[in-house]
């Protein structure tokens, strides 16, 4: 299993010309390619601010400070096979969600949510059996208001968030407060972001892609 890792920040605090008193406005995103500041053996440590994400081997472990602050772990649905409005997984999408699973099997989930489709749930499937958890089902026609949800009622914690190649995106950048991230090519799955709100109201994405390359 590959990890690839991009680094979004998204915090007025470390952006040219922002005001103090304005710390929710995102003014700028920046990308930095290669941003693994620690190789040790077969463990990876990305670190930035007040946010570990360690990497042992090929699965994520994430270290969040004891505060209010939120994380919030985004991926698309994987492989689907046949056509239709509400298809399965292929056998492609079936070792991607076990790859899901396994990438984040060190990471203390509290809830794993997943869109009412076949393809999204099963996605979601394998993580939640392996954490003890019962997928909740989530608004895919709401963002917006499910964005709020996750800011209000997870605080101090880390969920997971099964979407689409529109929704995922438009998701990520409801919760940040961005237009940073575009809807996905439709033959991308390898995609998996983790958004960092904190308690200051400024953020960090996290861009990692997973499992077998797409395009």
């Amino acid at each position: 299993m590959k990890f690839i890792f991009y680094l979004l920040l998204s915090s007025c605090f470390i952006s040219l010309g922002c005001s103090d008193d304005d710390p929710s406005t995102i003014i700028e995103t920046i990308t930095v390619r290669d941003t693994i500041t620690v190789i040790q053996h077969d463990t990876t440590i990305i670190s930035h601010l007040d946010t570990i994400i360690i990497i042992e081997r090929d699965t994520i472990v994430e270290v969040i400070p004891e505060d209010s602050s939120v994380v919030i772990i985004c991926v698309r649905h994987a492989e689907t096979a046949g056509g239709g409005s509400n298809p399965n997984l292929s056998t492609a999408g079936i070792v991607r969600a076990e790859d899901l699973a396994h990438a984040l099997s060190n990471f203390d989930l509290s809830t794993v949510y997943s869109s009412n489709f076949n393809r999204t749930r099963q996605t979601a499937q394998p993580t939640a059996d392996s954490q003890g958890h019962t997928t909740e089902i989530y608004n895919a026609f709401n963002i917006p208001g499910f964005a709020n949800d996750l800011r209000s009622e997870h605080r101090g914690q880390s969920v997971l968030v099964v979407g689409h190649s529109n929704t995922t995106p438009e998701l990520i950048n409801a919760l940040s407060q961005t237009t940073s991230i575009p809807t996905f090519n439709e033959n991308t799955y390898d995609n998996l972001y983790i958004v960092h709100l904190k308690i200051d109201g400024s953020s960090i994405i996290y861009h990692l892609e997973y499992g077998e390359d797409t395009p």
